[in-house]
């Protein structure tokens, strides 16, 4: 049996609170993301002997966490990690391809992009999130950060850049 009256309204707080504003305008994905924790938890409960209808809350934090890859705040709003990274690791990350990316687009600096909140667009992929728009570059293209793909230096990137 699965957790079920108040167990269960603890069971979709704790995953709203988690996941916080990570999944805003993807209502499907999140609640797809739901049903697997709430699949992956089923099946740990009964892997481990806690299939007694109780609120496991460390198995349902394992679950959300496996199921999203894991989620962080970054620059005030909610941000879904690269699959299995910290976020310590995952800041650092995007502190080091700003400076390159800020040569990209028109009168913005380092500063202002440091400043900027992300929204995963895949796993490991993000835009940089302007008001109720997004970043784009000189060509008026989305400026993505791909933290699967290597980290070149401003004068590199230049160099690859057609004007």
């Amino acid at each position: 049996p699965m957790p079920a009256g108040k167990d269960e309204v603890t069971m979709k707080n704790l995953f709203a609170s988690t996941v916080g504003d990570a999944y805003a305008g993807m209502p499907q994905a999140q609640s797809d993301l739901y049903q697997s924790a709430v699949a992956y938890y089923a099946g740990k409960a009964v892997k481990t002997g806690k299939a007694d209808g109780v609120l496991d809350t460390d198995i349902w934090k394992e679950a959300i966490t496996s199921v999203t890859g894991g989620v962080t705040r970054y620059q005030g709003k909610h941000v879904v990690l690269p699959w299995g990274q910290n976020p310590g690791d995952f800041k650092d990350q995007m502190r080091s391809r700003i400076d390159v990316l800020s040569n990209l687009a028109e009168g913005v600096t380092a500063s202002k992009v440091r400043d900027m909140p992300v929204q995963a667009i895949g796993d490991g992929r993000y835009v940089f999130r302007a008001g109720d728009g997004i970043l784009v570059d000189k060509s008026n293209r989305p400026v993505v950060v791909d933290l699967n793909a290597p980290v070149y230096s401003p004068s590199e990137v230049s160099g690859k850049i057609k004007r």
